[in-house]
């Protein structure tokens, strides 16, 4: 059965000044329960995400680094999780292969686990072994596979997996899209809540499949973090944004600021942005580019698995790539790389692994941040005694 936003896709010619009032949102807010997003369904989440991914690129041209990079991007996910959401810290001195055995006295059937050690080495061969090949069918099966066996874990409830996911960097922002129908595109916008100016600073970008938009509203007004309408935004703004014939629509967002750009990012379609004006590109937006690296690095950081800084370096970028949809030859992406400081990164690699949050602050509250330790000056990156990385965003 079609959703409100799928009826108004397909017969396109509506009245946008109704659409603008109505928009289904106060229908699908009615009738929506509240979901938690537990740690076990965060990470099947990631699995999902990465499976459409690759399906996705089945239908294109593709080369395999483009799928391997899919694979490394999760591999270090599922390691972590085992660790910390299964075991809760109790067998950190464990492998991968190692932790994949434990789940058998867990009750995880054999097949599973065999399904996970495929993973694994999938996950390691690509990581590790520059002539390590495989197909992309192959790489499919691999995921689907794998997720069916987090889907097991999860459903005996081993751990912490109905635990409420962490929440970090959770901010207030509003969210924005209008829509391109000649280029098939929705452009997408995430703002600082500022009444003071008509447009908002932004610090996110996002041109995403036309078809992108409701999956992300309804996903995020189903765990309640988001709330569309005119009646939460300053009436200044919202007059504004929809005065164009193409807006969709604008909401409040309270929640994990790299869950929201995560999905956002899932969406984009990167043949389509290809022809855009070059200003219009995602990789060019500075804000856009600084927020998805600073997302990386915490990410990476917490993850705790780079062997030297060449290699945080390397999954950072990896993780902008594939999470949060920044092309690795971004000349913005790569500048704020190269001043990083590999000194800080490297003596408080055991403070760094306990990150807790990101603060996202003004210039005034990140100077009054006495206590912080500069990650990247030029562009204000740095982490306190308190175990937050703080970033100045305006």
């Amino acid at each position: 059965m079609l959703s409100v936003f799928q009826t108004f896709s397909i017969f396109g010619v509506i009245n946008r000044s109704i659409q603008s009032k109505y928009y289904g949102y106060d229908i699908i807010q009615r009738n929506i329960s509240k979901k938690m997003r537990t740690k076990g369904t965060a990470l099947l989440d990631k699995f999902q995400s990465a499976i459409k991914e690759i399906e996705r690129l089945v239908l294109i041209s593709h080369n395999e680094d483009d799928y391997s990079d899919i694979i490394k991007s999760i591999g270090g996910e599922v390691e972590k999780f085992l660790k910390s959401t299964i075991f809760q810290g109790t067998k950190n001195n464990k492998n991968f292969n190692e932790l994949i055995n434990e789940l058998a006295p867990l009750g995880i059937p054999q097949e599973k686990i065999d399904f996970l050690h495929t993973f694994r080495k999938t996950y390691n061969s690509y990581k590790h072994d520059a002539n390590y090949t495989s197909s992309i069918e192959s790489c499919k099966e691999i995921l689907k596979n794998a997720q069916l066996a987090i889907d097991d874990i999860n459903n005996l409830g081993i751990g912490s997996v109905n635990k409420p996911n962490q929440v970090q960097s959770k901010r207030t922002v509003w969210l924005a899209g209008w829509d391109d129908y000649i280029g098939g595109m929705t452009e997408v916008s995430i703002f600082i809540p500022d009444n003071s100016f008509d447009f908002p600073p932004a610090i996110e970008h996002f041109n995403i499949d036309i078809n992108g938009w409701y999956p992300v509203i309804e996903k995020f007004q189903a765990t309640g973090e988001l709330l569309m309408g005119e009646e939460h935004i300053p009436d200044n703004i919202y007059k504004i944004w929809m005065s164009g014939s193409d807006f969709m629509g604008a909401g409040k967002f309270t929640g994990d600021i790299a869950e929201l750009v995560k999905d956002l990012s899932s969406y984009i379609n990167k043949d389509k942005e290809a022809l855009l004006l070059s200003d219009l590109k995602r990789k060019n937006d500075f804000s856009s580019a600084k927020t998805a690296i600073i997302l990386s690095l915490y990410d990476t950081l917490k993850c705790d698995l780079w062997k030297d800084f060449s290699d945080l370096i390397d999954e950072v970028r990896l993780r902008a790539s594939y999470d949060y949809g920044i092309d690795v030859d971004s000349v913005y992406a790569q500048k704020i790389l190269s001043c990083i400081r590999e000194d800080i990164l490297v003596t408080n690699r055991q403070m760094l692994k306990n990150l807790t949050d990101i603060i996202w602050t003004d210039l005034i509250g990140y100077e009054k941040c006495t206590n912080k330790q500069e990650i990247c000056k030029e562009v204000r990156v740095a982490f306190d005694s308190i175990d937050k990385l703080i970033i100045q965003i305006r």
